[in-house]
């Protein structure tokens, strides 16, 4: 799912750019509207995949290895909620207002370790620990990224959110 949306939505780096700099932002918006069906489509296959899992993975491991659903089911959600972050990310990285995301994205890496020790020790989840902190510290993708991806879009992008 990952490596399959990079490829698609990686290009449009450069396209963000020059059309952030042509000041084309209906072409900008098409653009995400465009990238958001591709990403709606991406997860409904994976989620197919997903439902199979079982079966690819007896495939490829046979049975040396036994992969709880419930642990393929949250890597699918993080990445659902990872991918959809790269439609706004690409083009808040394509106008060089990053400073949000830097300082969001190292305020979530420092907590990323801690998270995972509290979520194994205090709530005794394991391995599925490692997705769900993923996830929980993914959500920047969700909530900030779209704000601060309509905020430039609109011309309202103040303070941080302009920087």
């Amino acid at each position: 799912m990952n490596i399959v949306f990079s490829a698609i939505s990686s290009p449009y780096w450069s396209a963000y750019t020059n059309a952030w700099m042509q000041k084309d932002l209906d072409w900008i918006k098409s653009a995400q509207k465009k990238l958001i069906k591709v990403w709606l489509f991406i997860c409904l296959v994976s989620f197919l995949v997903l439902l199979f899992s079982d079966r690819i993975y007896h495939l490829w491991v046979g049975d040396k290895v036994e992969i709880p659903f419930s642990l393929s089911l949250l890597i699918f959600i993080y990445m659902s909620v990872f991918t959809f972050g790269m439609i706004f990310n690409v083009f808040v990285n394509s106008t060089g207002k990053v400073l949000l995301q830097t300082i969001s994205l190292t305020v979530l890496t420092i907590i990323y370790i801690p998270l995972v020790i509290v979520l194994i020790q205090n709530f005794k989840l394991g391995l599925k620990s490692i997705p769900i902190a993923l996830l929980l510290i993914s959500l920047y993708t969700v909530i900030i990224a779209p704000i601060q991806s309509r905020k430039i879009l609109n011309g309202t992008a103040k303070g941080i959110f302009n920087h």
